[in-house]
């Protein structure tokens, strides 16, 4: 449990006190704050009905009035602070509340049903069908004081986010447990989650705090990766994309169709795809990956010296294995639109006190690599017989290393 995740996460930088007080205003607690759902509002004592169903998860029509009362909130919270005229940041409108799949399970090859969504809604064109390529953050609802199976639930849909958004960086996600809610930061070292706060009055300007950023604020301040490019509606991974390797540009032409990707949601979570410059067919290799900062050497290191060994090979005009990968480009992602840092999991885990964080701790940072000689074409061999006898000697050498590891 963190108390100072939502100030490391939602920054001063897009949420300063002047915006603080323009949401603490009387429309807003007047037509929204006070208007929540009974079965969360702590000034609604329980009934009698209300006691039985305690145990028991969200109804469906709890689900509906939740979205329902988030999206009238960030209507408010939106003609409040257009009606400001203050110099406030640029406002994203492109996102909305929806419970339709609370009911409905998501597409894709699991039967998950979150109770709420937040996910992208492109101006000006017909709203899409929500499906784990344009979600934002999860909501889970519950009348039970239990918060054990909503944790598994957002662990779940967490994990399903970044398999089919490999460019996150963290998923965000609020759970309503009984009149508290709580926020929850997934990234690729773990979970990290706020103490159980009630909806009483003195906590109304925290959740305003999250409601707002998750609605409002720049997209990479909610791990969207600004350093890819997406042809259509900006955020979808329906076609090609552009990744930026240290300045340079690279093409994936269907980022769904991966070399390689690590299902995993805490680690390394290594993806490869096969890319190429804008205007070219020379295929190389982008891999992308979460690595621990203090793992020595380092991976981009070891190209390097792989690299360096087939040049002097190629000097000496000794033979050189043709697959061999060599490092052509390397970069550590900057984060941010407005303050440039890397891509770490560290961040979000910074106390605010004099302690800093325990030596023991995995620190995660986002590598980007591009590499040359991504394989060896089939069509480069002459027989059939050729191509069983590399496949039978790539067998054979994957066995041999996993009995040595093992």
């Amino acid at each position: 449990m963190d108390a100072g995740v939502i100030d490391r996460v939602f920054l001063d930088v897009v949420y300063s006190s002047y915006t603080s007080s323009l949401l603490d205003s009387d429309e807003i607690v007047r037509r929204v704050w006070n208007g929540m759902p009974k079965f969360i509002s702590p000034s609604a004592g329980p009934s009698m009905a209300a006691e039985v169903s305690l145990t028991a998860e969200a109804s469906l029509n709890d689900e509906t009035s939740i979205t329902a009362w988030l999206n009238l909130l960030t209507s408010v919270i939106f003609a409040q602070l257009k009606a400001s005229n203050s110099k406030l940041p640029k406002l994203r409108s492109d996102s909305e509340w929806t419970s339709e799949k609370a009911n409905v399970p998501i597409r894709g090859i699991t039967e998950l049903k979150p109770d709420a969504i937040l996910h992208i809604v492109t101006t000006g064109e017909p709203i899409s069908d929500p499906d784990w390529t344009n979600i934002l953050a999860f909501c889970e609802v519950t009348r039970s004081r239990k918060r054990d199976n909503i944790e598994d639930h957002l662990t779940c849909h967490a994990q399903f986010a970044f398999a089919h958004q490999p460019f996150r960086r963290f998923v965000p996600a609020l759970a309503i447990i009984y009149k508290h809610f709580v926020l929850y930061i997934f990234d690729r070292f773990g979970v990290l989650y706020t103490e159980d706060y009630p909806f009483t009055p003195a906590n109304k300007p925290l959740f305003l705090r999250i409601i707002y950023s998750l609605m409002f604020v720049p997209l990479d301040y909610l791990s969207i990766d600004l350093s890819t490019t997406y042809p259509t509606n900006g955020y979808s991974f329906g076609g090609p994309i552009t990744v930026r390797v240290d300045e340079s540009e690279y093409v994936i032409d269907n980022v769904g169709c991966n070399v390689f990707q690590s299902n995993c949601l805490q680690g390394r979570a290594t993806s490869c795809w096969v890319v190429h410059e804008p205007g070219s067919d020379h295929k190389l290799l982008l891999k992308d990956s979460w690595c621990d900062k203090n793992r020595k050497p380092h991976e981009q290191a070891v190209y390097g010296v792989l690299k360096k060994a087939i040049k002097e090979h190629r000097a000496e005009k000794k033979p050189v294995p043709v697959a061999i990968p060599t490092i052509e480009k390397a970069s550590i992602i900057f984060v941010d639109s407005m303050h440039r840092r890397f891509d770490d999991t560290e961040h979000v885990r910074k106390l605010h006190t004099m302690f800093e964080i325990p030596q023991e701790t995995t620190i995660r940072q986002h590598i980007r690599l591009i590499l040359q000689n991504v394989g060896y074409p089939l069509t480069d061999f002459e027989f059939r017989l050729e191509l069983i006898e590399a496949i039978r000697d790539i067998v054979s050498s994957t066995r041999a290393t996993l009995s040595i590891v093992t």
